[in-house]
């Protein structure tokens, strides 16, 4: 048996979405997971009234403050003097999230540097060198306002007293210097070494997150939170603390779970990290209006971010949110945490999410496997707003999050590439099927197919129908004489099949099986007829006038060759039945037809018509359909093969004209005499009546001559006294 017998693409595919999907949502890599939490947030969220922080502002050096205050960037006095102008307001904490690159250009020093440089000697320098140095200056305010200086993440030697964040590959975090002395000068005492922002690296040095300790003065901590940079390898924290009370990690063999602090604990995810949500706001005011005194009731009370929105002051700062500048993040995290509503992430989230993925994906897998191509995709989608709804309910009433973007995600595209695998196998069967079915379907049908294929392939069809078994007699006998031309007897053939399928298909039939000298056409399907059986015998007598003048176009082609020529007899059974259509050939090769014990019958009477006589012979449900319409004959009552019953059979001789006529009624009148008197075993009446039968004009002699054998027959071995007419004899 072949091993691959059973595979199936339209399942292997979905599966292998399934499994990555899977593996993806286990494994993290390149902070997948952390984008699609922070999706399913936004989502959720999303769908909640938006709330305006009334514990955190942010104070924006937008273009206005630029405009007004000059171009970046600032002197460190212009930044001292925002800073001092905010403290004035009473603010509880500042928090000044700037970037410093390189020295101050209007620090005294440097306007030095460039007296001397410009070789105007040491006249006016002592003037300069007595100035306050601009650094210092900045420094002294955040200390005399207890603002908050954050360090940016990048390259640097950390100062010492800064406190060090240790990972799990022993490797230190790096920090930006604030100032260009840093480095180099002690700083002991400042306000820097507060407020670290430590910056985390994965193994090869490349920043992955940031977490922005945020302290009012010797206060307990008061927010803390952890801001996603960029996506690259999780490493977890095995340890983070400024080395004073009021912050304490708990964390496990994964990673942080909650940083607590003096307002409580704050919920993070696995590596530290807080998701933004979409439902809080933080107010703004721009930094000019704050310089000309305006904005108070804004910064009384509250915890006071600096920053800008702007690209070129924030230019060299980094980001540590996708659309946020620094500034934005820190305060919106801030706004958060002092809100309460950082979401927690139960570790068992995962796994519920991994086990509702596997079940409904292996659901959908199996329905694509079943052809439910459509059945499965709605349930891969119904899955995923399900999930968005269970989301939704456990944020808003438990305050957890549940990742529904990447389980809903999964399922979708696991249905959706079985959708997508399922039509195309559909679309290359509906196409192979056309190839098929290429001149055997009703002329107009191949076109209506295409457009709507589903009659013929979704679904077989029991149905009543008209089956019509046509087949060239002797046809051995034809192959024969033909033996010495192949060409001529193939062309012969095709001339006949090509006279049946016309005809066949032109009256609403299907051709359904072509061999050789035998064609099986029938009518029904897939278009409807309701007078199918009538149909199929006009399509009968007419193939009897049609080949006639086949004959003499053979007769002819044979006189111009000098080839023997023999002319073409036909046997036609015709049997109306229920039988089952639809594609019963494999995905490779379709092939519409037919099948059913109707069929089995009309071929039998075709083969029965040699020995009749009459071209035509057809069954008792085709008599009771057509015997209004039609000339027909009872000839005989037949026994079916593997059934307990027979059926009486007649003889198709002519279209209404014909039934009207004297000639046949007494010719019909005389035939049911005979079978009265045959099937009351009545022999010499029978025979009697055989003689005066074949004096009539339309007589069948071929068929007395058989019913003369068959009494002979039976004056030797009479039949049972219940004896039904149906001869059953080894002869006939």
């Amino acid at each position: 048996m072949n091993p691959l017998g059973r595979f199936n693409i339209s399942s292997f595919a979905p599966a292998a979405v399934l499994v990555v999907g899977l593996a993806l949502m286990l494994l993290n890599p390149g902070a997948w997971r952390m984008e699609s939490l922070a999706i399913s947030l936004q989502l959720a969220s999303a769908t909640q009234p938006t709330q305006t922080s009334n514990q955190v502002s942010f104070v924006n050096i937008d273009e206005a403050s630029l405009a007004a205050a000059g171009a970046w960037p600032w002197p460190r006095t212009q930044i001292a003097q925002l800073v001092q102008t905010v403290a004035t307001s009473e603010p509880e904490t500042i928090l000044l999230i700037l970037p410093f690159e390189g020295p101050d250009a209007a620090a005294p020093q440097r306007a030095i540097e460039a007296w001397i440089a410009t070789g105007a000697g040491r006249a006016g320098q002592g003037a300069l060198s007595r100035a306050p140095d601009t650094d210092t200056v900045l420094l002294e305010v955040l200390g005399q306002s207890g603002a908050i200086l954050a360090l940016f993440p990048g390259e640097g030697t950390p100062p010492e007293a800064l406190p060090q964040v240790v990972f799990d590959q022993d490797e230190s975090a790096g920090f930006l210097n604030a100032f260009s002395f840093a480095a180099n000068g002690p700083i002991a005492g400042a306000p820097i070494t507060r407020a670290p922002l430590a910056l985390k690296q994965d193994i090869f040095d490349r920043p992955t997150g940031a977490y922005l300790i945020v302290q009012s003065g010797e206060a307990a901590l008061a927010t803390v939170t952890a801001l996603p940079l960029s996506r690259g390898a999780d490493v977890p924290l095995r340890a983070a603390s400024d080395g004073r009370p009021g912050m304490i990690a708990f964390f496990d063999p994964v990673g942080i779970r909650l940083v607590e602090g003096a307002n409580g604990q704050v919920p993070t995810l696995s590596d530290g990290s807080i998701l933004f949500r979409r439902d809080l706001s933080v107010p703004a005011l721009s930094a000019s209006d704050v310089l000309s005194g305006g904005g108070g009731d804004l910064i009384r009370g509250r915890t006071v971010v600096i920053g800008s929105t702007l690209p070129r002051v924030n230019e060299g700062g980094g980001t540590l949110a996708p659309g946020l500048s620094t500034a934005q993040a820190a305060a919106l995290a801030a706004a958060q945490v002092a809100a309460g509503t950082s979401p927690a992430r139960p570790f068992v989230y995962l796994w519920i999410e991994l086990l509702a993925a596997l079940v409904l994906g292996a659901v959908i897998i199996s329905l694509a496997r079943a052809k439910r191509h459509w059945i499965g995709f709605g349930l891969g989608v119904l899955s995923a707003l399900g999930a968005f709804g269970a989301s939704i309910y456990l944020l808003t009433q438990q305050g957890t999050l549940l990742d529904s973007t990447a389980a809903g995600l999964v399922l979708v595209l696991t249905a959706s590439v079985g959708l997508a695998v399922g039509e195309s196998g559909r679309q290359s069967t509906r196409q192979s099927l056309g190839h098929a079915v290429q001149g055997k379907l009703p002329f107009g049908v191949p076109a209506r197919m295409n457009r709507n294929p589903r009659r013929l392939l979704d679904h077989a069809q029991s149905l009543k129908i008209t089956a019509l078994c046509c087949a060239i007699r002797a046809f051995e006998d034809l192959q024969d004489l033909y033996k010495d031309d192949p060409d001529g007897f193939t062309g012969i053939v095709q001339q006949f099949q090509e006279l049946v399928g016309d005809h066949v298909r032109r009256l609403g039939g299907t051709v359904d099986r072509i061999g050789g000298g035998t064609i099986l056409a029938f009518w029904n399907a897939p278009l409807d007829d309701p007078d199918h059986a009538l149909t199929a015998c006009d399509c009968a007598l007419r193939l009897v006038d049609g080949l006639e003048h086949l004959n003499q176009m053979i007769e002819g082609q044979a006189y111009r060759t000098g080839k023997p020529f023999a002319p073409i007899h036909i046997g036609i059974g015709i049997n109306t039945g229920r039988a089952i259509a639809g594609n019963v050939g494999s995905q490779e090769r379709p092939a519409y037809s037919l099948i059913g014990e109707t069929v089995n019958v009309a071929q039998k009477m075709q083969q029965g018509s040699n020995i009749y006589g009459p071209a035509i012979i057809v069954g008792e449900h085709t008599y009771q359909a057509v015997k209004n319409r039609f000339a027909l004959l009872e000839i005989d009552k037949i026994e079916i093969p593997h059934r307990t019953y027979t059926v009486r059979v007649f003889a198709l001789l002519g279209n209404p004209v014909t039934k009207a006529s004297p000639r046949f009624r007494a010719l019909e009148d005389a035939h049911e005499a005979i079978f009265d008197a045959y099937r009351t075993q009545n022999w010499s009446l029978a025979e009697a009546l055989i003689a005066e039968c074949r004096k009539l004009n339309g007589a069948i002699p071929s068929l007395y001559d058989l019913y003369e054998r068959r009494i002979a027959y039976y004056r030797q071995f009479p039949p049972a006294t219940d004896w039904d007419g149906a001869f059953s004899a080894p002869v006939l």
